[in-house]
């Protein structure tokens, strides 16, 4: 039996949300990065961790991010809209630059974008990465004398967690 007092599960429980979140995080831009070749790394980039009252958080604050991960127009996931064909509200045509390209595109209505869902696939992978060994995850965000007596808790027990 391991014998662990309040403090240590606050320790290893926020040790745990932190390291959780940090892998979502390398997950989603590894995603994000192998399957938008053309794309600028904008987004990727702005993939971020913040703590917050209930742990952590993996977030970004591109207004673009929901479409990305959930599609657009016809291919909207179920759940965050209906499927509809886009078409121009203020003009009489859609416009943009196609990145690959660099040409001008004129659309009368376009089909929309699949969804990407990194933040959902990289939840998944990650809890997948968990299932294994959560003890070596919790060492690497516990420090100093708490990572030592801890470390020396979960050996006594047969579970061992680097140092």
């Amino acid at each position: 039996m391991i014998d662990i007092n309040k403090e240590d599960v606050g320790i290893i429980m926020t040790a745990l949300t932190k390291s959780v979140a940090y892998d979502i995080q390398m997950e989603i831009k590894r995603l994000i990065k192998m399957e938008s070749g053309y794309a600028t790394g904008e987004y990727e980039r702005s993939i971020e961790v913040k703590q917050t009252s209930d742990g952590f958080e993996v977030y970004t604050e591109k207004e673009y991010g929901p479409y990305l991960e959930w599609g657009t127009g016809l291919f909207v996931a179920a759940g965050h809209g209906t499927p509809h064909r886009i078409v121009p509200t203020k003009s009489s045509c859609l416009t943009w630059i196609d990145r690959r390209t660099g040409k001008r595109v004129f659309a009368k209505s376009v089909k929309g974008i699949e969804p990407r869902f990194y933040f959902t696939k990289s939840v998944d992978l990650v809890n997948a990465k968990y299932n294994n060994d959560v003890t070596r995850k919790i060492a690497n965000f516990i420090e100093g004398k708490s990572k030592i007596a801890i470390a020396e808790r979960f050996e006594k027990t047969g579970l061992v967690i680097g140092r």
